[in-house]
């Protein structure tokens, strides 16, 4: 049976070194150790602590207008191809149409993309999913995703409109 010296470290109290049987003897030492260096400056880490929080900056968001909205200002401006569609998506945007084809998650990417595909699937209800996903190069579910995430039915075509 292992005992206190073999583990390096002053039983207090109620505690046991049973506790520590079957582990490493070098794990519990550095254990204890730095439940020691803690004991001894438990000033120093709180002060650590907070000036790490106060170094970080407030960071920056992107205000991104709602994807269904959008999606109706470039049905009022008006478009009469899918490639009029992300154009004007994009500039409603500010962002350039290559970003709007670009494989990226970033937020206001693609918030925009799902408004040209909302905007197309409202100009064009009859028009097919994967018609619209070969224009961004993406999977037809994703299309699908995108309308039902913003109230857009697709089952029933006719009210889309």
């Amino acid at each position: 049976m292992k005992t206190e010296v073999d583990f390096g470290c002053a039983v207090r109290g109620s505690e046991s070194v049973a506790m520590y049987r079957g582990m490493n003897p070098a794990f519990v030492q550095r254990v204890w150790a730095k439940r020691r260096r803690a004991a001894a400056k438990p000033h120093m880490l709180k002060v650590v602590k907070s000036a790490k929080h106060e170094a970080k900056e407030p960071e920056m968001k992107i205000v991104v207008p709602a994807v269904y909205e959008m999606a109706e200002r470039a049905l009022a401006i008006g478009f009469d191809s899918v490639k009029q569609a992300r154009e004007i998506v994009a500039e409603l945007y500010g962002i350039s149409v290559d970003e709007l084809n670009a494989k990226t998650r970033r937020h206001q990417i693609f918030k925009a993309r799902h408004a040209t595909i909302c905007a197309i699937k409202l100009r064009w209800p009859d028009v097919s999913l994967p018609f619209i996903a070969q224009f961004f190069d993406i999977d037809h579910t994703t299309v699908l995703h995108a309308l039902r995430q913003h109230g857009i039915d697709t089952a029933n075509t006719a009210t889309a409109a």
